[in-house]
């Protein structure tokens, strides 16, 4: 492996997005050769070579891109937004890709007027009005004065030259210099909005043994190896420091980029390869050495010159001021996305760092999580566009969904939140993390709930009622940390990391796939972020992919509890006829009628199917309320693919495997509330069912029968609330 390729591990230490900025003077015309001129004009955009001055005296490269390649509108009307790069990187990181991939040139094309900053030591950044970088005195400065100096010299240049407000987005250490800055209140009365991906806080948890090895030598070792303020990633220093590192017992240098980096899922091949030609950029051996500080002490401090009386002269106190995070305004809208294999953002770091903010206006705060993004997916990701820059940029709309409308509305906290499934459907979950008292600050002490709708409608299905009568308010206001779950298909999960809804493969699903992959990617992230054992209440289709998912043992481990209302598994005795004419003719004619992959219950397909269905013998379409699940044969099966070949491909047997309900863990706690009018979850079929259930632990089960109730009330009852929510929450107290 050549050195080059060697250095990706620290040249991804800490990749941060690229922060955009004005001039402070004419343009210039030396940087000819630079970023505008490489990858930005050559793809038929404008570009400004610029550069700003910090109070510091050092003097930085910046790039503006005033429109997109169409030559839309007048900038004095456009939002500015600066994208900040990190450590290691500069500015061209995020032109890596082609221009429908890359960030800066996405959202010139959007309409912003784009600033692209380069941190002082970058390549085109190492100019100083007195100082020379081959002196130590250059080098003197780490990521508390990218903070202090860089960025706000660029922020304020926009402001200045725009007159408005800015959005900010930064990725790692782009995320960590604004992370301290907005804590101590500095810029944020000139930013309209930040977004932080992959965001770098507390870096306590990294999972890879080559920088946690790194960390243990750092401090003492590297400055002995280098020698040299300038921390470069060329020449026979760098070369000894990484002999000694890859040396360490532990520590595999055989694919350093995924080692450090984390599992990246997305990385275009020749991205990567323009990437290497893009030489490592410097930083300084003192910037180092403070990341190292955060690594170890667990905190975000100043830097430590590990002298009492150096600190006292700085900061007049033995120790470094640690910055608290907790002081970042709580009105200043943020967006975070990180992702589950970021072997350097890990997720519980990041959920360290959620706690610093669970004082954030709820509705100021959106939060992304994408199960099989690493660091580096971030800004050269392929599907970037579609699963993290247009959720950045379009924030906004997720205002007219269900937190907005249906709990903030009541005087509630409410959150936005992305869940991406392990087969790349991005669901949305909201989160109530308190009731309407604000009872309670410490989100981690309260018991997690999950409550899955059934097929046919999503969340906003529990949240029908007045907030006294709907179960997700009322397990707020009982002090749990409520989550509501929306699986794919529904009207806010419609997004995928490829597939677009209007295709047949986005389709391609049954509510086998909603058990295996969209309830275990919620319940698992659920988990990650509060770290407890979760309640879980589903109906209707919400209990048929808990039950069978409880059979094969998965989730389980997650779990304290589960209340199944109005529960579905065996469905031979509906005791109506419209749906048991759905199902005789479902599987022939409902193809040949609608001849698409998406049931949609508006528009002319559906209607000419309904007519049909209504029109047989025995059918009263009066009342299509019970009309809110799928019909199915007498037994709890994998889909049926109605060929043998094709079920022993994907089964290994010519008939899909049973789900044997029995071997659900018999220790569960588990509430099943039924009704006696419930014409799809019958009493017959429950007590199927509860047959299954038989050696289930009797102290673990409990059995409600209601004998006025039908599918719908466990739901949106007005008296479901006396009857039903307070029995649940009473079998939850018992496993607390």
């Amino acid at each position: 492996m050549s050195l080059l390729a060697s250095t990706l591990w620290l040249l991804f230490f800490f990749s941060s997005s690229v922060v955009h900025s004005g001039a402070q003077g004419s343009s210039r015309g030396s940087l000819g050769d630079g970023i505008c001129a490489t990858s930005v004009v050559v793809h038929g955009y404008k570009c400004q070579e610029l550069q700003v001055t910090t109070a510091d005296g050092y003097i930085l490269s910046v790039q503006r891109i005033p429109e997109g390649r169409s030559g839309n509108g007048n900038n004095n009307k456009k939002q500015p937004v600066i994208i900040q790069h990190g450590l290691l990187v500069d500015g061209m990181t995020w032109l890596l890709n082609g221009p429908e991939q890359n960030l800066p040139l996405i959202l010139a094309d959007n309409g912003f007027d784009v600033w692209i900053s380069n941190t002082r030591g970058t390549r085109f950044s190492r100019r100083h009005v007195s100082l020379d970088p081959s002196t130590p005195a250059y080098w003197n400065w780490s990521w508390d004065e990218l903070g202090s100096y860089d960025v706000p010299a660029v922020v304020e240049y926009v402001s200045n030259h725009t007159g408005q407000k800015i959005h900010y987005i930064g990725h790692s250490q782009g995320t960590l210099i604004a992370l301290t800055s907005f804590s101590e209140g500095k810029w944020v009365n000139k930013l309209k909005s930040a977004a932080l991906l992959s965001p770098v806080a507390y870096l306590s948890h990294m999972t890879t043994e080559l920088l946690n090895v790194a960390d243990r030598l750092f401090l003492d070792q590297l400055i002995k190896t280098l020698g040299i303020a300038e921390f470069s990633t060329r020449g026979i220093p760098f070369q000894s420091f990484l002999n000694q590192l890859c040396a360490q017992p532990g520590v595999d240098c055989s694919d350093l980029f995924t080692a450090i980096t984390g599992n990246n899922c997305c990385l275009n091949s020749s991205a990567v390869s323009v990437f290497l030609k893009n030489e490592p950029q410097s930083t300084s051996t003192k910037n180092l050495i403070h990341f190292a500080q955060i690594v170890r002490s667990g905190v975000v401090a100043k830097f430590n010159y590990g002298i009492r009386d150096q600190n006292i002269r700085i900061y007049g106190k033995a120790s470094p001021p640690i910055y608290n995070l907790s002081n970042i305004p709580h009105d200043l809208p943020l967006f975070l996305s990180y992702g589950g294999r970021d072997a350097l953002s890990d997720v519980v770091d990041v959920q360290t760092l959620l706690d610093s903010l669970k004082f954030h206006d709820v509705d100021k705060l959106s939060v992304q999580f994408i199960k099989d993004y690493a660091h580096v997916d971030f800004i050269m990701g392929v599907n970037a566009k579609d699963i993290v820059y247009n959720a950045g940029s379009s924030r906004g709309s997720l205002g007219d969904g269900i937190c907005a409308s249906s709990v903030v509305v009541h005087g509630y906290k409410c959150q936005e939140l992305q869940v991406t499934t392990a087969d790349g459907y991005i669901l949305s979950v909201q989160r109530i993390p308190e009731g309407r008292s604000g009872n309670g600050n410490n989100n981690n002490k309260k018991q997690p709930v999950i409550i899955q709708h059934g097929i046919l409608v999503d969340g906003m299905t529990w949240l029908l009622n007045g907030p006294e009568q709907n179960l997700p308010l009322i397990l707020a206001d009982n002090g749990f940390d409520v989550w509501i779950s929306n699986t794919r298909g529904t009207r806010f999960s419609r997004r995928h990391i490829s597939l677009d809804p209007s295709t047949p493969a986005y389709w391609n699903w049954t509510w086998d796939e909603l058990g295996s992959y969209d309830l275990r990617a919620v319940v698992e992230y659920v988990s990650n972020h509060t770290g407890q054992k979760i309640h879980y209440i589903g109906h209707s289709q919400g209990t048929l992919i808990a039950l069978t998912s409880f059979s094969e043992g998965k989730l389980v481990n997650k779990l304290k509890s589960a209340a199944l209302l109005s529960p579905v598994a065996y469905l031979s005795h509906m005791t109506t006829e419209l749906l048991n004419v759905a199902d005789r003719l479902f599987l022939d004619q409902l193809i040949k009628t609608l001849g698409i992959a998406e049931f949609s219950t508006r528009g002319i397909p559906f209607q000419s199917f309904l007519k049909q269905l209504c029109a047989q013998p025995g059918v009263d379409c009066s009342d299509l309320f019970t009309a809110i699940t799928v019909v199915r044969s007498g037994v709890v099966a994998k889909f049926n693919y109605g060929r043998r070949d094709q079920n022993i491909r994907i089964y290994g047997k010519a008939s899909p495997p049973i789900y044997n309900l029995s071997n659900i863990p018999h220790d569960l706690p588990l509430f099943l509330s039924y009704g006696a009018r419930d014409a799809l979850s019958d009493v017959v079929d429950v007590q199927t069912l509860l047959d299954s259930l038989k050696s289930h632990d009797a102290d673990k089960l409990s059995v409600q029968f209601i004998k006025d109730y039908a599918h719908l009330d466990f739901v949106m009852g007005v008296n479901a609330k006396d009857i039903v929510y307070n029995a649940v929450i009473s079998f939850f107290n018992r496993f607390n």
